[in-house]
């Protein structure tokens, strides 16, 4: 609809914006066609988008056109204190902006509580956001600490696929094609992403060593996901894309 929208972080002098950013979410609206800034947009159930440490797709479109976005609610000034929780911060959740819109729709979110999930300091969180026919694809660890995560569970636990109808938030773990969870999992610095869109497919990263491969990539499909292929090699797996020939 000829808009673009600009996330946009405040922090105090000599902090970076992103990790301590003043406990609410913004976006600047902008007209592509003129230019020109038209307002500010805000949230203040939410702090952050995605995962800041890595490229991990935060926001994604459905086929009406509708923008989904997710954010992983942990706090820094929660978890710089590390003996004790500052009451700041705002748990992780998915939102949405409907088509044709220039607003956050307040009437639609996600949050871990909605997915079976206990909240945990801040933790669990939302680091990707995936779509795909109809279905939302987040990944979460449940037992994430979100002011020890440092040292609680983050690089140690299967990380699952969570899928979710958008019209009812009915969700499922996604299983494989023996039946067991889908799971994956994070190293420290958030490298690589565990959800990447391909063409008309949404691929799961799975970055396990097994028979000699180094990683897998799982096509998702509903709450089922078929293996496509594995990689071979001493690298870890990161994000998946196509290139195309000119």
């Amino acid at each position: 609809d000829n808009k673009l929208f600009v996330s946009v972080t405040y922090s105090a002098a000599g902090q970076d914006g992103y990790n301590y950013n003043l406990k609410s979410f913004k976006m600047a609206v902008v007209d592509i066609a003129s230019g020109q800034f038209e307002k500010t947009i805000q949230r203040d159930d939410v702090v952050n988008i995605g995962w800041g440490l890595a490229e991990n797709p935060s926001y994604i479109n459905d086929d009406e056109g509708n923008i989904y976005i997710c954010t992983y609610g942990w706090d820094w000034d929660s978890y710089s204190t590390s003996t004790a929780l500052v009451p700041n911060w705002k748990p992780a959740t998915i939102f949405r902006m409907k088509a044709g819109s220039t607003d956050f729709d307040n009437t639609w979110s996600v949050k871990m509580a909605d997915i079976g999930i206990a909240e945990n300091n801040g933790g669990p969180w939302f680091v990707s956001i995936g779509y795909n026919n109809g279905m939302l694809y987040v990944d979460a660890q449940p037992n994430l600490d979100g002011v020890n995560w440092y040292t609680s569970t983050f690089n140690t636990d299967p990380w699952y696929i969570y899928a979710i109808d958008p019209s009812s938030k009915s969700y499922s773990r996604v299983k494989k094609e023996d039946g067991t969870d889908l799971t994956t999992s994070y190293s420290l610095d958030g490298s690589g992403s565990n959800l990447s869109k391909v063409g008309d497919d949404l691929y799961a990263r799975v970055p396990v060593s097994v028979n000699g491969k180094t990683g897998y990539f799982y096509k998702l499909s509903g709450t089922n996901a078929t293996k496509a292929f594995g990689l071979s090699g001493s690298a870890e797996t990161g994000e998946l894309t196509r290139l195309k020939k000119n």
